[in-house]
């Protein structure tokens, strides 16, 4: 695991306990669970080691934090903005201007601010729906009615003409209904953007409530 940037704006392990009243190692716990590929790339999060191996902090960037609070206590995502509101503002020296020139440059600082805030909202936003949505994998893993693998339920998704026979696409009117999105990846794998199905929160219900009824109907 690489050695935490001390210049990288972050947030510790300690910090959103305090936020979320989780304890500390329910937070650790939760961040390896939710960053476990990442860590098993060796890559993220920074964290700091205790004498015999095991991990005493993490150190969740900015946007992770975002995404993390999203996923286990949506209710805070206000207060962690806030938060990271009130830290960046440490960075701008506020006083009294004593000349047009300085009176023109504090404006300009509360604006950037301003902006900075609702960029943070549209990002928590963003991050909340986000972690609502699941891909296939991790439906099948969570929902207990649904005994079959992940290889088998994509061929009852099939059966079932919810996704195209040959692709993971889903069929459009189901996107439109908001049980499932379909987007590109962030980069170019062979030259093409890649596409991953997730099922989204409404989804998850009436996709479990249509795998039952069909189950019990057999």
């Amino acid at each position: 695991m690489k050695e935490l940037r001390l210049n990288q704006e972050t947030m510790s392990s300690s910090q959103l306990s305090e936020l979320l009243s989780y304890d500390k190692s329910e937070i650790n716990r939760k961040i390896r669970n939710m960053f476990r590929d990442e860590i098993a790339h060796g890559d993220f999060p920074p964290a700091i080691l205790n004498p015999n191996g095991a991990v005493s902090e993490y150190y969740l960037p900015e946007i992770e934090t975002h995404m993390f609070v999203a996923k286990n206590d949506i209710g805070h995502l206000r207060n962690l903005v806030e938060y990271w509101v009130k830290r960046k503002s440490k960075h701008l020296a506020i006083s009294v201007p004593q000349n047009f020139a300085q009176a023109l440059q504090l404006a300009a600082d509360q604006q950037k601010q301003l902006e900075y805030k609702d960029e943070l909202i549209i990002a928590s936003n963003e991050a909340s729906i986000k972690a609502g949505e699941v891909i296939i994998r991790e439906f099948v893993k969570s929902t207990d009615i649904i005994e079959v693998g992940e290889k088998l339920f994509y061929k009852w998704l099939r059966d079932q003409k919810i996704i195209l026979m040959h692709s993971n696409e889903p069929y459009q009117h189901y996107v439109t209904r908001g049980f499932f999105t379909y987007r590109p990846s962030d980069e170019k794998i062979n030259g093409k953007y890649r596409h991953t199905i997730r099922i989204t929160p409404r989804g998850k219900v009436w996709l479990a409530a249509k795998y039952m009824k069909l189950q019990d109907g057999e």
